[in-house]
């Protein structure tokens, strides 16, 4: 926070994941981190180019009041985004950053409670929007499973696979990651169908209340 001079700091914590369907998923959330948004976007005047990680944030004072507190966001589902972009919207300077060696944490205990933490937020980053979350399943598993047969009938699907395999090994060597877990990249569309399915849904659980989008 001193050194960049942060109204609102917010860590992203490393990802324990012991399980097969942990390594596949999870680390999709520094993915998505690191390539839509990347860092000299957070630096910027704009209030959507902010993010935030409701685990671990913390505020100067005068920024968090300027935000209007938690009490301006308890009707949003990504309530810690929301925060982070009405701050900046004040003028607060955000800083973010990875949790490596530093920071560590397990989401979810399940594959089920992957489903129902992640489908409940997903939507969220789609515009709320249904038609898009369909565009963007149907263009993920394109481009990271689907590639691979269709490369049977012509080579150049290859290339598009061999650069999602690319993607995950840089991400990999970012974030700390075991290097041979680039290879359930193909999974990871699979494993993710029931958690748009969730997120398309109008009503949905969590932690045992329910919502309405």
């Amino acid at each position: 926070m001193r050194r960049e001079g942060a109204g609102l700091a917010s860590v992203y914590p490393r990802q324990v994941t012991p399980t097969l369907p942990e390594r596949t998923l999870l680390p999709l959330i520094d993915d998505a981190l690191l390539c839509y948004l990347p860092y000299p976007l957070v630096r910027t005047p704009f209030p959507q180019a902010a993010a935030a990680n409701g685990q671990v944030m913390a505020f100067r004072r005068e920024a968090y009041r300027a935000a209007g507190g938690h009490a301006a966001v308890r009707g949003e589902v990504l309530e810690d985004v929301r925060l982070a972009q009405r701050a900046k919207a004040q003028g607060v300077r955000l800083a973010v950053a990875l949790g490596g060696r530093w920071v560590a944490v397990r989401m979810y205990r399940s594959y089920a409670e992957m489903v129902e933490g992640l489908g409940k937020n997903l939507i969220e980053f789609h515009a709320q929007s249904r038609w898009l979350l369909l565009f963007s399943y149907l263009a993920h598993l394109l481009a990271y499973t689907l590639c691979w047969p269709l490369a049977l009938l012509d080579p150049g699907w290859l290339l598009i696979g061999g650069m999602g395999l690319l993607e995950r090994v840089v991400l990999n060597l970012k974030t700390g990651r075991e290097g041979w877990e680039f290879l359930l990249v193909p999974l990871a569309p699979l494993l993710s169908l029931p958690i748009y399915w969730r997120s398309a849904q109008r009503r949905y659980t969590w932690k045992g209340r329910e919502y309405a989008r």
